[in-house]
């Protein structure tokens, strides 16, 4: 068998062991500490796009126009996007999209559904579930690394981004480009088969390195007598 293919079948069997113990266990998710882990970038947009809102001990959150500018958002990822109640107080639990000055989320969601081609059920989902990638200020810019770095096209761009949210979430220089060097380096992928591996195990993107994909790639290349890459 070609290396390459055996790279690709040494890297589906990852993706499956990996998704199977995520679905138990987010470990992977919450760990930042190892290499290539899952660091966020939290870069937010700037302030004057965004109403911030400040606790004191004796005024307490914010102004009237503050409460405003949350209850227009929170009626907008109700209305538009299908936020439960549930959603909504989770997300008014600390700061998020809700503080955003009022049309902000509009023109986020707007450019997110035109920019990866996704009907409305579809930025709902993706909404929901990393609601806030809406109040991040270099999605463009992640989402630009992607497509170029993978040459991809935009159906190969909105499976990923759909498959594994959270990589919007990630820093390109600490997390993003260093795991897809990894890859190719390790899996002796030329750049075809990094795109093959990455547009079908989006998930791979939310593995530390250190604590799964290592050890798990380590085992199969000694159980198939593999040479090391």
């Amino acid at each position: 068998m070609p290396q390459n293919c055996v790279a690709i079948f040494c890297a589906g069997i990852i993706a499956c062991v990996l998704a199977q113990a995520q679905s138990f266990n987010h470990v992977a998710v919450r760990d930042r500490a190892g290499r290539y882990g899952c660091r966020h970038s939290h870069a937010f947009w700037l302030p004057s796009r965004s109403t911030r809102i400040r606790c004191s001990s004796r005024t307490g959150w914010g102004s009237r126009t503050d409460d405003a500018v949350i209850e227009y958002n929170k009626k907008y990822l109700r209305e538009e996007l299908g936020f439960t109640k549930k959603m909504l107080d989770a997300l008014s639990s600390g700061s998020s999209c809700l503080t955003l000055e009022i049309g902000v989320v509009e023109e986020r969601v707007n450019f997110l559904r035109t920019r990866l081609d996704l009907k409305k059920s579809e930025i709902q989902k993706l909404a929901q579930r990393q609601p806030t990638l809406l109040a991040l200020d270099n999605v463009a810019q992640k989402i630009d690394f992607l497509e170029t770095r993978l040459l991809l096209d935009k159906s190969s761009l909105q499976k990923i981004i759909l498959g594994c949210p959270s990589v919007l979430m990630m820093s390109i220089g600490d997390n993003i480009a260093p795991k897809l060097d990894y890859f190719q380096r390790k899996l002796l992928l030329v750049a075809t088969s990094l795109r093959k591996l990455i547009v079908r195990s989006p998930s791979l993107f939310s593995c530390n390195v250190d604590t799964n994909i290592e050890p798990t790639l380590n085992w199969i290349q000694q159980r198939l007598d593999l040479d090391d890459a």
